[in-house]
């Protein structure tokens, strides 16, 4: 992606490189000016994602659809978009590859969930590798997660940790790191290895120190049962067919050690209810510092307010009709219902409707 982006000829003496040919003794230092985005460079991502939005708002007047999905359905050079009718789908494939191959970004590989429409799908006959085709049981790994394409589920892939010698607090945090979860799902799995990593800041270890028995023992469990989550897969279609009406209900709670909320996209059809799916959730660790169970409640509610208002973002193109806020704490609720002077950062709450 980053090679098909030229550089200003004014703006590449910042991307001098030295080479030498080390096979040859006697060869000279020469001097070469990266011509491209290059690879390792800070900018490097932001030029590229934004030459994908220039060539958007340049067609947005003739293909507002394809525009919308590549200024939306972007993560660099991983495109994740859909629509409700394969004539639909197949009008927004051959646009989305139209406008990007006029800016000399050639989409190569293809998956989906009907493996049938692969084959209608326009690609360029010339470039090597046009659909990415799997197996029954094969995943392709986007995002950090993998997408079973037969079974339009989602997988996570967490990978048996093996230590040899001692445990420390920079292989702990190592191993949480390497656990993606962008939308939250696994929360009250992974927030058990943040507690454990407080832990160790309150025991004021060294990076490379062994970690005390008692943690090391809670480690190794949490190790073990982790990997359970291997078998764990979700539904990537959170709507449900011939939907017409979409709620959202948020749900804030909190305890000694952590707090957190979720969001659930809840659908209707013909004024009945007919599915209801988690769509994204978060967590946090209570701080080292002593508060008041109460407070927890408020910043999981403050922290529940801006995960809607995150998780709206993706759905701007459907209504939703609702949004329901919920928390089993009354002193947060009369705290939210309270005149906005007396707590200046609480005035996002005084917008929306708490329940109990």
């Amino acid at each position: 992606m980053y090679r098909q982006v030229l550089i200003d000829p004014e703006q590449r003496c910042f991307q001098r490189i030295l080479w030498k040919d080390l096979d040859d003794p006697k060869a000279m230092v020469e001097c070469f000016e990266l011509n491209t985005v290059t690879y390792g460079c800070a900018s490097s991502p932001f030029l590229a994602v934004r030459c994908l939005k220039q060539l958007a708002l340049e067609f947005q007047p003739i293909y507002p659809e394809a525009c919308h999905v590549i200024l939306n359905c972007f993560y660099l050079d991983d495109l994740l978009a859909g629509a409700f009718s394969i004539s639909e789908l197949l009008k927004l494939q051959k646009e989305v590859s139209f406008i990007l191959s006029s800016g000399g970004f050639q989409l190569r590989k293809w998956l989906c969930n009907k493996s049938e429409l692969l084959k209608s799908f326009q690609v360029d006959s010339t470039l090597s590798s046009n659909i990415l085709q799997l197996g029954k049981d094969e995943q392709n790994k986007t995002l950090g997660i993998f997408w079973n394409s037969s079974s339009d589920t989602i997988h996570y892939s967490i990978k048996k940790f093996k230590y040899e010698g001692s445990v420390t607090k920079r292989m702990i945090l190592s191993t949480i790191s390497q656990i993606f979860d962008p939308l939250g799902l696994l929360g009250p799995v992974v927030v058990n290895g943040k507690i454990i990593l407080q832990q160790l800041w309150q025991e004021q270890l060294d990076w490379d120190e062994s970690i005390p028995s008692y943690l090391l023992e809670y480690w190794m469990e949490f190790c073990n049962n982790i990997q359970v989550l291997n078998e764990f897969s979700i539904f990537r279609f959170v709507l449900s067919d011939n939907f017409q009406v979409t709620h959202l209900h948020a749900f804030a709670d909190a305890s000694e050690k952590a707090y957190g909320g979720c969001v659930y996209l809840v659908c209707f059809a013909n004024g009945e209810y007919v599915s209801s799916t988690l769509l994204v959730s978060k967590s946090r660790i209570a701080p080292i510092k002593k508060i008041s169970l109460p407070r927890l409640e408020l910043c999981a509610a403050e922290l529940v307010t801006k995960l809607v208002r995150k998780a709206k973002e993706p759905l701007s193109r459907f209504k939703i009709e609702k949004t329901f806020y919920w928390t089993d704490s009354l002193i947060t609720l009369s705290w939210i219902k309270g005149c906005p002077s007396r707590w200046k950062t609480l005035e996002l709450f005084i917008k929306v409707e708490w329940s109990y």
